[in-house]
């Protein structure tokens, strides 16, 4: 959905292009306003290319982060000098949004993950940042949910009131669950941010500071995760070239 920050359009999707603390300050100057957040990432893009709901539901999304060095280099390639600058990850967005909610004792509901995940970010959040109002979490069963466990889905989230929402399941299943029950879910800022939820609360380790500012976070995260991983870059690697094409093509044209 089209908001008045910066964005390059990249895959077809609208990237948000400008730096972090501006993002913050417009999702906090902008709480009248119902405003979901995804991300994007090069493993991601072979979902984009060939899942017709995932695609829907980035559109509908009025802010995409630039998550990965993929999705920089495509910038680079497409836009040259004029190229997206900051790589901004879900973990990183939301360790930055943390200290701000503080200060506005913002409150929060978390979605997704295990019982034991969960209750270290409470801990981490009441010891970190304590003017944080924490409204609960649910971990919901793994696999497809049936109408009756969305509906207690829903029921939790609205009965917590909740000024921010985070979601953290395998993508693109937060986004395409969020895309389907926007209108459902009566809180104004919700963001799907993945294994952040897992790197808080420490059960699960993100790749040291030399990686992630060498752009290698994604080979760190293979070896972590070999099958996994590596099946969506194989996936990926082909629709990145898909839509670099695609877009020089367009630039071509014109």
């Amino acid at each position: 959905m089209k908001t008045d920050l910066k964005v390059q359009k990249i895959a077809d999707i609208n990237i948000f292009s400008g730096p972090i603390e501006e993002l913050i300050e417009y999702i906090i100057n902008n709480n009248d306003k119902k405003i979901i957040l995804s991300t994007l990432s090069l493993p991601l893009l072979g979902e984009l290319k060939n899942n017709i709901d995932y695609k829907k539901s980035l559109e509908d999304s009025e802010i995409v982060l630039p998550d990965g060095i993929g999705i920089l280099i495509l910038s680079a390639l497409i836009y040259g000098k004029n190229r997206i600058k900051n790589r901004i990850a879900g973990p990183d967005f939301f360790i930055k949004f943390n200290k701000i909610a503080n200060e506005k004792k913002i409150s929060y509901f978390f979605l997704g993950s295990t019982e034991e995940t969960l209750k270290k970010i409470e801990e981490r959040i009441k010891k970190e940042h304590p003017e944080i109002i924490f409204k609960g979490y649910y971990s919901p069963p793994f696999g497809e949910w049936d109408k009756a466990e969305n509906e207690k889905i829903l029921n939790k989230i609205n009965e917590a009131k909740p000024d921010v929402l985070w979601i953290a399941m395998t993508a693109p299943k937060q986004e395409i669950w969020v895309y389907k029950n926007r209108e459902k879910l009566n809180v104004k800022f919700i963001a799907s941010i993945g294994a952040a939820f897992d790197f808080f609360a420490g059960t699960k380790k993100r790749a040291p500071k030399f990686f992630r500012k060498t752009g290698l976070e994604w080979l760190y995260r293979t070896f972590q995760e070999p099958k996994r991983m590596g099946k969506r870059y194989f996936k990926g690697f082909p629709a990145f070239l898909y839509y670099l094409f695609k877009s020089l093509g367009k630039k071509l044209r014109r």
